[in-house]
């Protein structure tokens, strides 16, 4: 829980990535390829009044958000991770409960992908969160590249997301589809030991930190197309 590190967030339009892999080269910073770009999945879980989204749109420096997280095009038999994620500022850290397996998570109504999470769910604390206040409101997904600079430092690229809004559906298939293709989303993760490097290296780099959250940016594309409007969206 307390093994937070530093991550900090960039967003440039998707035509601009050849010029985001040079700013690193031209930097003296290049980035060295560390994973195989996979599809990475989330189905994000809130309370009735959507709590953990307003906590993130009001810029509260300590917030929370829970999400189940698996890899890959699979929609049948998958594997994932209920991941508690804690944010103060840009520090982040996260609870893990790992090994949780679906049958058939897009066509299972959601009442029984909650069952079954909750069901190999041993850490007591989140299983009390998910079981007693939440429940699915937003599935996104995103084509993902990860890299290493030195020391450590891990880079990723986010494109081609995808959001769908769960509430009012009884299943991700069933629910309605946006994407947003036009935007790239980088982010550069640090462990606290090399707090210094990270500075350093972000500025050499000359880029606008930026705010932003998968989750909150899901709902607010739903709000403006018409598909939520519970809460304000901007």
């Amino acid at each position: 829980m307390h093994n937070f590190r530093y991550e900090s967030k960039f967003v440039f339009r998707l035509i601009d990535e050849n010029e985001c892999f040079k700013r690193f080269t031209d930097s003296g910073l290049p980035l060295k390829k560390h994973f195989p770009d996979r599809v990475v999945n989330n189905l994000y879980f809130d309370d009735h009044m959507y709590s953990f989204y307003l906590d993130n749109l009001s810029g509260i420096s300590k917030r929370k958000k829970l999400r189940f997280r698996w890899y890959g095009d699979k929609k049948i038999d998958i594997i994932g991770n209920l991941e508690l994620k804690l944010k103060d500022n840009n520090l982040g850290s996260k609870f893990v409960e790992s090994n949780i397996s679906i049958a058939n998570i897009y066509e299972n109504k959601f009442a029984n992908l909650k069952h079954q999470i909750l069901q190999q769910t041993n850490n007591e604390y989140l299983w009390m969160l998910l079981k007693q206040y939440l429940n699915p409101t937003i599935y996104n997904s995103y084509n993902r590249s990860y890299f290493l600079l030195d020391k450590g430092i891990r880079v990723t690229f986010d494109r081609l997301i995808s959001s769908k809004y769960l509430r009012g559906s009884d299943r991700i298939a069933s629910s309605m589809k946006i994407v947003d293709p036009k935007i790239l989303i980088i982010e550069i993760k640090s462990d606290r030991a090399n707090e210094n490097l990270l500075r350093e290296y972000l500025g050499k780099l000359a880029m606008t930190r930026t705010r932003y959250s998968k989750y909150a940016s899901g709902l607010i594309n739903s709000y403006r197309n018409g598909i939520f409007s519970n809460v304000q969206g901007e």
